[in-house]
């Protein structure tokens, strides 16, 4: 538990004070969004399929904290500094050195020091799913700034 509360206070920390490329509006709809992805997805692979899950096995109050506290925190970080404006290779380099913090990150929490636990669930799973569910975010932000941008016209 120590382990999510200080990754939390970190995470919210940095998307608090890092300089800010996303509108009030973009963080809302996108800690929104991040949050019923995560709830979506875990549904399913955690309760469901029983694949991985957070503290103990089944539903628990606690993991409403990495659901709240971590997975909008991460996505305004990295919405905010993805290299919207450059080249090709820039998002790329910025996608995997995302995608490579994604997957060590998940590997610091697993148990006994962290929060999450494995049931049949592989590190190489994440390494598939991590860029989509990246992108996935990406996709939610450029379709929320079209719809905005052609609602003011």
């Amino acid at each position: 538990m120590t382990f999510l509360l200080i990754s939390v206070l970190l995470f919210n920390t940095i998307a608090w004070i890092l300089p800010k490329k996303l509108t009030r509006l973009e963080m809302y709809t996108t800690s929104l969004f991040a949050f019923a992805l995560t709830i979506v997805t875990d549904v399913y692979l955690d309760l469901k399929h029983g694949f991985y899950g957070y503290f103990k096995v089944g539903a628990d109050y606690e993991a409403l904290i990495v659901f709240i506290g971590l997975y909008p925190s991460f996505s305004i970080i990295f919405l905010n500094l993805f290299p919207y404006d450059q080249g090709m290779a820039k998002k790329t380099i910025y996608l995997v050195c995302t995608w490579l913090f994604c997957l060590l990150y998940e590997k610091a929490t697993l148990t006994p020091i962290g929060f999450f636990y494995y049931n049949g669930w592989k590190l190489w799973y994440s390494a598939i799913l991590y860029p989509i569910l990246l992108g996935v975010l990406c996709l939610h932000l450029f379709l929320l700034r079209k719809w905005v941008s052609t609602a003011q016209k």
